[in-house]
């Protein structure tokens, strides 16, 4: 009479120990990518324009190869984009309220364009002086430009730019100290934001140590996972 043999295949606890350690760290990835969304879902990117109105003294008109040649009188050469916390944008009737900007966003929050190619002058938060982070100003809750100071060289000269509200100003500077005196440019900053979007931190690719660390942790963790269910 042939006989029957029934298989029962008994669960293994080692397994279910690994299953429910690989949900647990999935569930603790996925809480991390939300709490970092949530984190960012604040910030806003947004351009702005403006121009520039005034030249002073004999070396900085528009006349031949003048170190500021470039920043046409009255024209809207001026152009540049920030990143900001929405959540920290004050409300109606809140006055002057300076806000420093994302400085950890994933770039650099600030650009800040004046005059015309090729002769444009650019500075980003990270041209600031030191001990002044830059900041965006508002007005009853609207836009009303910056709180930014920056020392740069044209030409072999020495200047500094300062963006108070609206207002933006170049200066000549010497030894490292601002000379109020001797203007070299004026020009303005429009209230009026353009493309107003959330901003998307941008994509890096990961250095190759660190790709080698990732996968030394993984393959690490592999092999702990084979021997336990070795025994």
């Amino acid at each position: 009479m042939p006989q029957h043999y029934e298989l029962h295949l008994l669960p293994s606890r080692r397994p279910v120990a690994d299953s429910r350690f690989v949900r647990i760290a999935s569930l603790a990835l996925c809480l991390t990518f939300a709490v970092a969304t949530s984190a960012s879902a604040q910030l806003m990117q947004a351009d702005f324009t403006g121009g520039t109105q005034t030249l002073w003294g004999p070396n900085f008109n528009q006349c031949c190869n003048t170190p500021f040649a470039s920043l046409t009188w009255r024209g809207p050469n001026v152009s540049g984009s920030f990143i900001f916390d929405q959540a920290l944008v004050p409300g109606a009737g809140s006055g002057f309220v300076n806000v420093p900007l994302p400085l950890g966003a994933g770039q650099d929050p600030l650009s800040l364009v004046l005059g015309d190619e090729p002769v444009s002058l650019t500075f980003t938060a990270a041209d600031g002086l030191t001990g002044e982070p830059v900041q965006v100003q508002y007005l009853n809750g609207q836009f009303n430009g910056f709180a930014y100071f920056a020392a740069f060289m044209f030409n072999g000269h020495e200047y500094q730019l300062d963006v108070q509200g609206r207002n933006w100003t170049i200066y000549d500077r010497a030894n490292g100290v601002e000379n109020l005196a001797n203007k070299a440019a004026y020009g303005y900053l429009n209230s009026t934001l353009t493309n107003v979007r959330p901003y998307e931190v941008p994509i890096t690719t990961p250095e190759p140590a660190s790709l080698i660390l990732l996968w030394t942790g993984l393959l690490g963790f592999a092999g702990v996972a084979r021997r336990r269910r070795g025994h």
